[in-house]
């Protein structure tokens, strides 16, 4: 309370938040709202200060809010007891949000304020959960970031720090925040302690801390393959500082200490000197306890509100130089041995982030909404595109127009893709697209930034921010794994890698017809089960309220020779035949099928402009150059701008009009004055649902198609509510990170089995791409690899554990007799989700499971190239072991649960 900076720095907590469990689509259509429920007898909060906070209970969703005084800097809860545990089945939210209002009024010396930092931890400590199947996510304004589960060693803490650059980003109007949540979630056996997590907000004060480091942007030399791509002399890197120096004296008088009980005061005692600059002084001698007033007051406000800590570390993308427009090096020896890399090199030609960091969402402070001004700066993006391939002779708009397949849905597809995409822009939610596929997707002879999928968002993301509604994003994640790696090891996996069980997803891409190469087994039975867990995941809601589904697009990625060489009407090609079946049974069920396919619009301009069209030009390989990625981006944006323009447009004229017969000239209160102009001026008692029905999602069927009437996965097809994927490929949702369900490991080894050694998602100064694989391997000296897995009621109760994976074609020859050497045997039942005889869990241990291959139901024969798939009699949770008798090492990187 003695620091002038906290007095307008404000710290809410609230929480516990249930999320009752999703209604049953069938009965709901999928619409049916999920509100958040205040926990039945919960102890939010841990510390004995009252005075120091003020309980709020929210009218109107009955929630506890905790308001943190001025002075206050920190907040605990646990979760469970050591005694007890904690509780089966539960989904349940912690937040915090911190506010700073006028605080640069309140430093010392003005011209520093662009120096400080407000630090922002959470501490997790005693942590012991059921590792892999109960977890705690972590979410940073909205994003989800980090994931804890098993049992931590010592206390554990992730920190963030928000500068000047962040505060800087918010209206003159509007007050800068902060926030953190905590999401738990518990399944329905086998627990552990639990854990107290501790979120605190400290600054660093630039008088007392001082910064080792030049804090300019390093990018790595690269190594491996990489020097034939790039040279490191422009791009994405890594600003690093450090702390190296405190001012000890000036800390000190912004220290308080906490007393501990038991403490004899003495008259030259600092904490002694604390009681009496507060004012109430304990005698001389006094032994302090725990229960003492005066003790309670020092333990509330013993703060580091001035706070430094040698050593430590603060690390932050940052661009070197653009490399979009860079001159390219004619003179490198990589250009000399192959001429046509002065095409590609350095990602020339690629359209450069405006902000450097490719996976932090970026959102609007926008107070208002004018839907006026974002049709004129929509249309003028759409617009810029075009006058690329229309402003000479070389180009062609039908480039951007011919390369979107047309189908009997498509006009479906587009008004659902609209609004969505109004969605976020009116209400200021995030459009997410994520991207799943092969190599050409995840940007294998690129850098990472010249991928598709990240030209798409460096197109998107700055347009978003600037037009959009406050908090509106445009965020991209290229989910992209190579290798050879097809729909048949992607499809069962996608909640996992998406992150689909733990944000609201929009959009997820397929681009795997590479690597499925016409495989008619993916065909008939992978690529349908791509489609399902792609809209069954059950992360894609409003806040748990009303539902979110994904629709699905697919990208045809590669130059496909020469073909169709002109633009005329019936000279494309077809729908690829992997999903062309599925378009109009899926459409009925929200799919919003669209079909990108750059070749058709290419190709025409390779056969009549070869000079400027030719295959060299926009692919480096079979995967596409920087300029082959910028043109796939921009097919895209193309699209999706004139998709939310429709809806825009369609929604303008009713605002315009309702808003000259209510003789209304401008929105001032966004929210509630958009939903009376839409509403005809009718009473708004809860305006964000109300304006959530008014954009929500075109009516669907609920569910998914019964297996019976699935056209290429029955009777095996699977789902994201009832399946689960380890996996040790990456990028993914690092809760079902492999390593996580491990029980014992023996002899073992956990290993990169294949990535590029410098990914730009290490914050180290790469640049290539994220994808990587891990696994465990090992061979018939290493015993067994036990782990806990989970078989769904309601599931196939079956689980496959996919052919190992070997880069370039390694361990073909033993693969293709894996059902000979690889065997699995259940040691321990830690429940069954289905009605048994006493006694039938101790049964089952000890028995071995083979591959499953003469279940002529079950499509074995093909699904034997996909890998080992095993059959469980009992839904439930089990320790399976796994062993191989083969001398070679067998790395197993993914097991499927479906």
């Amino acid at each position: 309370k003695n620091d002038p900076i906290f007095q307008h720095v404000s710290m809410t907590y609230g929480g516990p938040w249930n999320v009752p469990p999703p209604p049953a689509e069938s009965e709901t259509n999928g619409n049916q709202r999920r509100r958040l429920q205040q926990a039945e007898n919960a102890e939010s909060d841990i510390d004995s200060d009252s005075d120091t906070e003020k309980v709020i209970i929210d009218e109107e969703s009955q929630i506890e809010v905790i308001a943190m005084e001025n002075g206050r800097n920190d907040h605990t809860f646990k979760f469970g007891d050591d005694s007890n545990g904690y509780d089966d089945n539960v989904n349940q939210w912690h937040c915090y949000i911190f506010e700073f209002a006028n605080a640069d009024q309140l430093v010392t010396k003005q011209e520093l304020w662009n120096d400080y930092t407000f630090k922002i931890s959470a501490i997790f400590d005693n942590f012991e959960m059921e590792s892999g199947h109960d977890f705690v996510r972590v979410y940073i304004n909205s994003q989800y970031k980090h994931t804890f589960t098993g049992k931590l060693e010592s206390a554990q803490q992730v920190t963030y720090r928000v500068d000047f650059s962040f505060l800087n980003q918010w209206r003159e109007e509007d007050i800068p925040s902060f926030e953190i949540c905590y999401n738990i979630i518990t399944d329905n056996s086998v627990n552990g302690k639990g854990f107290d997590v501790t979120t605190k907000i400290e600054y660093e004060n630039p008088e007392i801390v001082s910064w080792s480091g030049n804090n300019q942007c390093f990018v790595q030399t690269p190594t491996w393959r990489n020097p034939s791509r790039w040279d490191g002399s422009c791009g994405i890197g890594v600003a690093t500082k450090k702390i190296a120096k405190c001012d000890a004296n000036k800390l000190q008088h912004l220290e308080v200490n906490r007393v501990k009980p038991g403490t004899v005061l003495t008259s030259g005692d600092q904490q002694q000197k604390e009681l009496e600059a507060r004012g109430k002084p304990g005698k001389t001698g006094t032994v302090l306890t725990s229960g003492d007033q005066q003790q309670k007051e020092l333990e509330a406000s013993g703060l580091y509100r001035g706070v430094c800590t040698v050593g430590e570390e603060q690390k932050s993308y940052c661009n070197l130089k653009d490399c979009g427009d860079a001159a390219v090096p004619m003179d490198s020896k990589e250009i000399k041995s192959n001429p046509k890399l002065k095409y590609h090199f350095n990602g020339h030609g690629r359209i450069d982030p405006t902000f450097p960091d490719p996976f932090t969402v970026q959102r609007s402070t926008n107070i208002a909404i004018d839907i006026g001004e974002m049709i004129k700066e929509l249309k003028a993006m759409r617009d810029s595109i075009e006058k690329e391939y229309s402003d000479d002779e070389n180009s062609d708009v039908r480039v951007l127009k011919n390369a979107v397949q047309q189908h009997s849905k498509m006009d479906d597809s587009r008004i659902r893709l609209g609004l969505k995409l109004a969605r976020s822009l009116i209400l200021g939610d995030t459009f997410h697209v994520v991207f799943t596929g092969s190599s050409n997707t995840a940007g294998h002879d690129n850098l990472f930034m010249s991928t598709y999928p990240m030209q798409l968002q460096s197109i998107l993301r700055p347009l978003w921010k600037k037009i959009g509604y406050k908090g509106a994003a445009f965020q991209v994640s290229d989910r992209g794994v190579g290798g050879a790696i097809g729909t048949d090891a992607l499809a069962w996996c996608i909640p996992e890698i998406c992150g689909g069980n733990a944000e609201k997803i929009d959009v997820v891409f397929w681009e795997s017809i590479m690597n499925d190469a016409g495989s008619e087994a993916s065909m008939k039975h992978t690529m349908e089960n791509h489609i399902r867990n792609a809209l069954s995941m059950f992360g894609g809601t409003y806040n748990g309220n009303l539902a979110n589904r994904p629709v699905w697009h697919a990208v045809i990625a590669g130059a496909q020779q020469n073909y169709p060489n002109s633009f005329e009407p019936g000279k494309g090609k077809p729908i690829y035949s992997g999903y062309k079946d599925l378009i109009e049974q899926y459409s009925d069920y929200g799919a919003g099928i669209i079909e990108f396919n750059p070749a058709l619009g290419m190709n025409p301009m390779k056969a009549s402009k070869p000079d400027v069209w030719s295959d060299e030009h926009f692919y480096v390989t079979w995967h596409p150059g920087p300029v082959g990625h910028r043109i796939y981006a921009e097919i895209i944006a193309y699209e999706y701008l004139n998709a939310v323009l429709t809806v825009l447009e369609d929604v303008h004229k009713t605002v315009v009009d309702l808003a000259r017969d209510l003789n209304m000239t401008a929105i001032a209160h966004p929210v509630v004055e958009m939903l009376d102009l839409l509403q005809d001026a009718a009473a708004i008692a809860h305006p964000v649902v109300e304006m959530l029905d008014l954009l929500q999602d075109a009516p669907y069927k609920a569910g998914l198609p019964p297996s019976g009437k699935a056209k290429k996965c029955g009777p095996a097809c699977s789902d994201a509510v009832h399946s689960t994927c380890m996996l040790g490929f990456n990028p993914k949702d690092d809760v079902y990170e492999v390593s996580n369900f491990v029980v014992a490991a023996n002899g073992w080894t956990y290993k990169n089995v294949a990535g590029n050694p410098q990914p730009i998602s290490k914050l180290d100064g790469g640049q290539a791409s994220i994808d990587t694989k891990f696994g465990f391997a090992g061979n018939r000296d290493s015993g067994q690899l036990v782990l806990s897995v989970h078989i769904a009621a309601h599931s196939n109760k079956l689980l496959l554990v996919e052919k190992p994976y070997a880069d370039w074609g390694g361990l073909n020859d033993v693969l293709k007799k894996m059902d000979r050497w690889f065997t699995a045997e259940i040691v321990a039942v830690k429940q069954i989700d289905e009605e048994v005889e006493e006694g039938k869990a101790e049964q089952l241990i000890g028995t071995k499971l083979k591959c499953e291959t003469r279940d002529k139901h079950l499509w074995m024969r093909d699904i034997n190239t996909f890998g080992c798939l095993l059959k469980f009699e009992y839904a439930g949770k089990y320790h399976l072991a796994l062993t191989v008798d083969t001398k070679e090492d067998i790395p197993i990187c993914v097991l499927a649960a479906f």
